[in-house]
């Protein structure tokens, strides 16, 4: 019983760390590419949680910006390839983008829990990240061929990914 109580706090001290928003830099000396993203910039609602963390990929100075999502539910919604993911502005307007490449699926278990993640990338250009960094988010919603699930609340994401850009995208930002 006491090995048990020991492990639970050392869980609850240090295991849920491991699971908390960070910003992390890396650089490949061989292929002279560098990557910033961030890790666990999530939103939730009833059925799981959407994670959009905004990645800087830069080769030779050729400077890419990425979305990369993961859905994590108790079952498939099976994202559209085309303008699945919809982000609902407070002025109405509405951003469709599309996810670029193949979109991954797993079974994720463990801990007495099964669930699904659906993951990918939404390639980012100067434009939409300015909407998407400017204009304050009301809802997203995410299309898929089994059902469509809504996200709200995007106060702190959207304050996270303003962050990440004045740290790490000034240079692709800048008005030519």
């Amino acid at each position: 019983m006491k090995k048990h109580l020991i492990l639970t706090i050392l869980f609850t001290l240090f295991g849920c760390a491991g699971l908390s928003y960070k910003v992390v830099e890396s650089y490949d000396e061989y292929e002279k590419t560098g990557l910033t993203y961030e890790y666990f910039n999530r939103v939730q609602n009833m059925f799981g949680s959407m994670y959009l963390n905004l990645n800087k990929f830069d080769k030779s100075n050729d400077v890419s910006v990425f979305l990369t999502f993961t859905l994590k539910e108790s079952g498939w919604i099976f994202i559209e390839e085309k303008e699945s993911f919809q982000f609902l502005f407070t002025d109405g307007e509405v951003l469709k983008l599309s996810p670029v490449g193949r979109i991954d699926g797993e079974v994720d278990s463990g801990g007495g829990y099964v669930g699904v993640e659906e993951s990918g990338q939404i390639a980012i250009n100067k434009s939409t990240l300015k909407l998407l960094l400017d204009k304050d988010i009301k809802s997203l919603r995410v299309i898929g061929r089994q059902s469509n699930r809504e996200y709200n609340n995007f106060a702190t994401m959207q304050l996270r990914w303003r962050e990440f850009s004045q740290n790490h995208l000034n240079e692709f930002l800048k008005e030519e």
